[in-house]
C-alpha cells in the first residue's frame, strides 16, 4: 500500500529507538498521526494513544491509522503483557 508519504507502511521495521511518552514510534507513523490530528507528546501512554485511535477510526475510515492501530496494539502485546 503506497500512501501520500510514498512509503509501505506494511514494510516498515519498527525504530524502537523513537519514544514519545514511553510510546515507540516510527517516523513514518508520527508523521500520519500528526497530519491526522493527534498531538502525540499529550499521551502518557500507549493504551490512551489506542482508546483515541479507535475513536477516531469509528467516526471515519483510514487505513493508514488502522495499521498504526494494529502495530502499536502488538507492540503493547509483546512488551506489555504478562504472559
Amino acid at each position: 500500500m503506497n500512501n501520500e508519504f510514498g512509503i509501505d507502511l506494511n514494510k516498515v521495521s519498527r525504530d524502537m529507538h523513537k519514544n514519545y511518552n514511553g510510546i515507540y514510534l516510527t517516523d513514518a507513523e508520527v508523521s500520519i498521526l500528526k497530519s491526522n490530528g493527534f498531538d502525540i507528546n499529550k499521551y502518557s501512554s500507549i493504551k490512551d494513544l489506542m482508546f483515541d485511535l479507535e475513536d477516531s477510526l469509528e467516526l471515519e475510515e483510514n487505513e493508514e491509522l488502522e495499521m498504526i492501530l494494529v502495530n502499536i496494539s502488538e507492540f503493547n502485546y509483546y512488551h506489555n503483557t504478562n504472559k
